[in-house]
């Protein structure tokens, strides 16, 4: 018996090579895609964390360069990051208004919305007039004046 194979037999070894790479592939695909939709909250996590010790490594080799033992580097840099996280948490907590201030806030803005399309549509208490525009146009600004009124409320 012989030992080569003929080009026939070697094109359908090539043939159902192929297939198989390519079924092998397109699993392992949806399997990759699967797996990173299962675990998409601990992507964010991950990378940062990466990032981090991308930073930090090279400090922590300069820090042992000055004489600090590894241990202490890590310890000095994780408190250096604490500092700059809870100073950065207490800044943004002063500028971020408390539900009190956001009340007022919301009812000046709903206040002087109303009262700028009154008068430019030249709308009074008294009347109910209008101006050319708002009677040509009041009815289709109308809902959108109540829907901007809620999504402020």
């Amino acid at each position: 018996m012989n030992n080569y194979s003929t080009s026939d037999e070697s094109l359908t070894k090539q043939r159902r090579a192929r297939i198989i790479y390519t079924i092998t592939a397109i699993i392992a695909a949806f399997l990759i895609i699967y797996l990173m939709w299962a675990l998409r909250e601990l992507i964010l996590p991950t990378v940062i964390g990466m990032i981090m010790a991308y930073i930090c490594l090279p400090l922590i080799g300069y820090l042992k360069s000055r004489g600090f033992s590894r241990f202490w580097a890590v310890v000095c840099l994780s408190g250096l990051f604490c500092l700059i996280l809870f100073s950065t948490i207490k800044f943004t907590s002063e500028i971020i208004p408390d539900q009190k201030t956001e009340l007022e806030l919301q009812a000046r803005i709903r206040y002087k919305l109303d009262n700028k399309f009154n008068s430019i549509m030249g709308i009074d208490r008294a009347n109910h007039g209008g101006n050319w525009f708002y009677t040509l146009f009041g009815r289709e600004l109308e809902p959108l004046r109540e829907n901007l009124d809620t999504a402020l409320r």
